[in-house]
């Protein structure tokens, strides 16, 4: 189970509807732990704003992130 802490979600989901629109793939938003973590949780609001940032970048080059091939096979 993740946890997150309160406020992130609503900085990083309208960036992933916007991703999803634009590419019309799921972001593998679990690949990138590594940057929402913090603060104790496993999305904080820092972490949350980066993931964001990189959404942003990876939408204006108009160049979709990599998606691993059993990404919606794996168990988190």
């Amino acid at each position: 189970m993740f946890d997150a802490e309160q406020g992130a979600w609503d900085i990083i989901m309208p960036w992933i509807d916007k991703y999803e629109a634009k590419f019309g793939q799921t972001f593998p938003t679990y690949e990138y732990l590594e940057v929402t973590v913090g603060d104790g949780y496993d999305f904080s609001v820092a972490g949350c704003k980066e993931l964001a940032k990189l959404i942003e970048q990876s939408i204006n080059d108009n160049k979709p992130v990599d998606l691993p091939e059993d990404y919606n096979e794996r168990l988190y």
